[in-house]
């Protein structure tokens, strides 16, 4: 059936309008055309020509500046009714944007220098005189736009943030923030502010306000792979015009991207919350802190813990899941952290309510034990000791931390019940560090008669309950003049007796025979230390040490050489001779306790052996003198 002439023109009018529809439906331009077409008001040069064109109006206000996460304040009445000004002349000069670090090329531009670090400015509209553009200048690096919509109401529904480097991106800036508003009333607000990153959503904020921005709740709430928001805020935040009042930072997986594993930074890419720094203010000490809750929960991510800060009660609380891990409160000077075998406080007391000198008080309190120090210089070289003689040692951590890890690991320390011997020849020379390393709490290791070459140090790192000794006529010998012989570090109950180490070169050695760090309940004895090694014996960080029947000499600084923090080193019965001198830096301040007597050979005056008359000329340091 053929249609009717009167329903022809109907028809031909219908499907123009439907080809029509089409043709806008395939026209319409996708989001990143609209980022291209909206980018390009903000390149050179025709960013120049709309500041141009804005100041020869009158439609510019300089600002000192303004909020990049609050641009809705820019149409507040204070910001609209100031007098409009004037752009900076290097601004409306299109060689500025081209700037480079080598400023040659802009010497005849004087006005060059006479800029600030930013610059801010509002551009208004020329129809209804309300901020159509913000700029914000960072002097010969970048700038950031701002561009502001309206519906047709005149309410604010939109703000774009762009940022554009000099000179790379001169042609193309890059869309960084997309600020949409909603329930927008005189006493309340809400709106969304969606961060971009390579031109995808990367996250988004929610900015809550329920008493006209006096104080703001915001949540960070990131996108996933295939472009969906989480369900869950990362960050919540609620700040007011003093400062921030409350954070709280999500452990949840799709959250990790935003953590850095030291504190140091919560997010990058716009929100900038800097844990670290938060935590500082409130007084908690965080040096260290990473590596003291890895060690207190194995197997524990810093990046799976939640936070919670409370800037007003000066309290925080880290947990993964449900269960707490570490609470801190403070409370003028004093402060508490609780985990959950133990108690920590420290009390400083207000100066002004003493008469004279009164040290801060730490106490460490556990389900059966209490420690107790009052903080002299004394007891700090103490507890850094102690701390340095365990492992984990965390060097910067606080020392109350320190204290707790002391006591801690103080509780693991249990002679062994069982006890293996090792015999080894010479010919095993070089299976001797892998028969060390392999040893356990218990083990004695036997010398046979015989010369052991090595080509690098022996050590003995973090070994407990050892002895290695020797049959007569053993000799361990080191090729490489500049390592030590022997070096242990955090050694506990380990005697070295009745061998001979030295180091092959007749002279040029620069380190000493047997090396002692960070060691306690060490025994050195029935030992020939000597050769061109600089010192017979160097202890550093140690406590009770023993050293007695050796024979130490012809060693080319010292027989000793004492440093920092040492406690109950005793000296005795040894055979002294053919040093320059018997003692090294072992008086300086902060030495330590060392007793020496029964000893022979040379005096504890200084002496110089045949090897060194030959730079006697030399002026003297002072602390060669013992």
């Amino acid at each position: 059936m053929r249609p009717s002439r009167l329903l022809l023109p109907v028809i031909i009018l219908l499907s123009s309008s439907i080809s029509h529809v089409n043709a806008e439906v395939i026209a319409k331009p996708s989001r990143e055309q609209k980022i291209e077409q909206e980018v390009k008001r903000y390149s050179v040069p025709s960013l120049v020509n709309l500041l141009k064109k804005a100041d020869a109006e009158g439609r510019v206000i300089p600002l000192e500046s303004f909020s990049l996460t609050e641009p809705h304040r820019l149409l507040d009445a204070d910001i609209m009714n100031r007098p409009a000004g004037h752009v900076h002349p290097a601004l409306l000069d299109e060689r500025y944007y081209a700037v480079t670090e080598d400023r040659e090329s802009q010497k005849d531009l004087s006005y060059m220098e006479e800029l600030r670090d930013r610059l801010y400015y509002v551009i208004l509209d020329a129809e209804f005189r309300r901020p159509e553009f913000a700029f914000t200048f960072y002097m010969w690096d970048f700038h950031l736009s701002l561009h502001f919509e309206y519906d047709d109401s005149g309410k604010l529904v939109g703000v774009n943030s762009y940022q554009m480097l000099w000179p790379e991106d001169r042609s193309a800036p890059k869309l960084l923030d997309k600020f949409l508003y909603e329930l927008p009333l005189i006493d309340s607000y809400m709106y969304r502010r969606i961060t971009f990153k390579r031109s995808a959503a990367f996250y988004e904020t929610r900015y809550i306000s329920t008493d006209g921005g006096t104080t703001v709740r915001s949540f960070v709430y990131p996108f996933g792979e295939d472009g969906r928001r989480a369900e869950a805020a990362c960050f919540e935040f609620l700040e007011s015009i003093e400062g921030r009042l409350f954070a709280k930072l999500s452990g949840a997986s799709e959250c990790r991207y935003f953590h850095n594993a030291d504190f140091s930074t919560g997010v990058d890419y716009g929100v900038g919350y800097d844990l670290r720094m938060s935590l500082r203010e409130i007084g908690m000490p965080v040096d260290g802190l990473v590596e003291f809750l890895n060690y207190r929960y194995p197997g524990l991510q810093i990046e799976d813990l939640s936070v919670e800060i409370d800037y007003q009660a000066e309290r925080v609380q880290f947990f993964k899941n449900q269960f707490i891990v570490l609470k801190y409160s403070s409370k003028g000077k004093s402060w508490n952290i609780e985990l959950p075998d133990a108690r920590l406080s420290w009390h400083a007391p207000d100066p002004t309510e003493l008469n004279g000198f009164s040290p801060v008080m730490i106490s460490v309190v556990f389900k059966n034990r209490t420690v107790k120090r009052h903080l002299t210089e004394e007891e700090l070289f103490d507890i850094e000791r102690e701390a340095r003689l365990r492992k984990p040692y965390i060097p910067d951590l606080h020392p109350l931390l320190k204290m707790y890890l002391i006591e801690r690991l103080k509780e693991k320390e249990v002679p062994p019940t069982q006890r293996r011997l090792y015999a080894v020849s010479s010919a095993q020379a070089f299976d001797l560090q892998r028969i060390i390393d392999s040893s356990r709490p218990g083990d004695t290791i036997r010398l046979h008669a015989g010369t052991y070459r090595l080509d690098k140090t022996l050590k003995l790192i973090d070994k407990s309950y050892l002895t290695l000794t020797a049959d007569p006529g053993a000799e361990i010998l080191i090729s490489d003049p500049h390592a030590p012989v022997i070096e242990m570090v955090r050694g506990n109950q380990v005697r070295l007796e009745g061998f001979r180490a030295k180091h092959e070169a007749a002279d040029g050695c620069s380190t000493p025979v047997i090396s002692i760090k960070d060691s306690r309940h060490i025994v050195l004895r029935h030992l020939d230390l000597n050769g061109s090694g600089t010192h017979a014996v160097l202890l550093y960080f140690s406590r009770d040490i023993l050293i007695e029947h050796n024979y130490l000499h012809s060693n080319s600084h010292a027989a000793f050489e004492m440093q920092s923090a040492l406690k109950k080193v005793v000296i005795r019965f040894n055979r002294i001779e053919n040093n320059p001198q018997v003692f090294q830096d072992s008086f300086l301040p902060g030495t330590g306790e060392i007793e020496f007597y029964g000893n022979t050979g040379q005096p504890l005056t200084r002496q110089r052996c045949k090897k060194l008359q030959a730079i006697s000329k030399m002026p003297e340091e002072d602390n060669d003198t013992a």
